[in-house]
């Protein structure tokens, strides 16, 4: 038996970029996705307000979980577990002790999907001074931050017996896995990827549009998610998206088409401007960039690998709230736009 055990609210958005009806097809066992986030993030199912997937399993509590396992295990004898917990929350450190057993093979899924740029060694010095910053500044960020470092440390006291890790691109760039005594890796396809090999054939390629890919800056990022204090100015910001925006549409005589970030996809955004199309079905990310002549994203999205699948050119734009109030945000995109070798653009200029 094969179980995929998910750490938030599993939407049909994540169904889709799982391509859980494909690894279904594909498995010559049974298979389950096992919904914990009521266990493990429980605030944060909120930030995940997508239609609930109908195929998957949820769990309201760690016992109630460890019991269905334990009746799969007499039933079964041997489980393959796909695990994408994160270690927000130490009932996530629990869980990796029910997961730590003989008859279990776990795997885990280890690739960022996206460019992300190393980060130097802080000094001892450069440390107690962000530490300083953070107190004063974001103490819910600095909390989060510590939380995460003991939680990490934590988790490196179980060791496990075997680990499968599943991963694309290069080694080096993994993120952090799990204590292990034997540690397998497989190469294996980005989620994006893979979904490109789903739908390559099922859509005419008419170069007829510009995309822009939207962020979900102004609902429940992962920023607030993380404690990070950002406010943004609604209407200042879709009053100088929407005039760049109709700017690119007037001057290329295409249309702009906006495609919304998967977790504000089903939302009503009013800021839009009615002269705008808005794009919200399931696979309107892929559909819409293979069609487009040119893509414009306002973030680091891992949306980006389709436009380089499909070769197309694609340009980064911010504002200046995300320059002051997000720099993180801010670094991410001028550091993917050098990587690919193209614009980082200024809509307030």
């Amino acid at each position: 038996m094969f179980i995929f055990i998910f750490p938030y609210r599993f939407t049909s958005d994540f169904y889709n970029k799982y391509n859980i009806c494909e690894l279904k097809k594909n498995l010559n066992v049974p298979m389950e996705v096992h919904d914990l986030s009521y266990i493990v993030n429980k605030d944060w199912r909120k930030a995940f307000n997508g239609k609930k997937s109908n195929v998957i399993k949820e769990f309201k509590s760690i016992d109630e979980w460890k019991k269905y396992i334990e009746n799969k295990l007499k039933i079964k004898k041997k489980i393959f577990i796909l695990s994408e917990l994160d270690l927000n929350n130490f009932n996530s450190i629990l869980i990796h002790r029910i997961l730590n057993k003989k008859e279990i093979t776990l795997l885990q899924y280890k690739s960022p999907e996206i460019y992300v740029q190393q980060r130097k060694k802080l000094t001892f010095s450069e440390i107690i001074f962000k530490f300083f910053i953070l107190l004063f500044s974001n103490y819910k960020r600095l909390i989060f931050t510590l939380k995460q470092r003991f939680l990490n440390y934590f988790i490196k006291l179980i060791k496990f017996k075997k680990l499968i890790i599943l991963y694309s691109g290069r080694k080096k760039y993994l993120l952090p896995y799990l204590n292990s005594s034997e540690t397998s890796f497989v190469n294996y396809n980005s989620c994006d990827f893979s979904n490109y090999i789903s739908y390559e054939n099922k859509f005419l390629k008419k170069n007829n549009k510009i995309v822009f890919l939207d962020s979900n800056a102004l609902f429940f990022s992962d920023k607030k998610l993380f404690g990070f204090n950002i406010n943004y100015d609604d209407v200042t910001w879709y009053k100088s998206l929407n005039k760049y925006l109709l700017n690119v549409q007037k001057n290329f005589k295409l249309p702009v088409v906006i495609i919304p970030h998967p977790r504000s996809r089903k939302k009503n955004n009013k800021f839009y401007s009615s002269k705008l199309k808005v794009m919200r079905d399931d696979n309107a990310t892929i559909k819409a960039i293979k069609d487009a002549k040119l893509v414009f994203a306002i973030s680091a999205t891992t949306a980006v690998s389709y436009t380089v699948i499909f070769n197309k050119p694609v340009n980064f734009i911010y504002n200046e709230q995300i320059k002051k109030k997000n720099p993180t945000q801010f670094k991410d995109m001028r550091n993917l736009a050098k990587v690919l070798g193209t614009k980082f653009i200024n809509l307030d200029k």
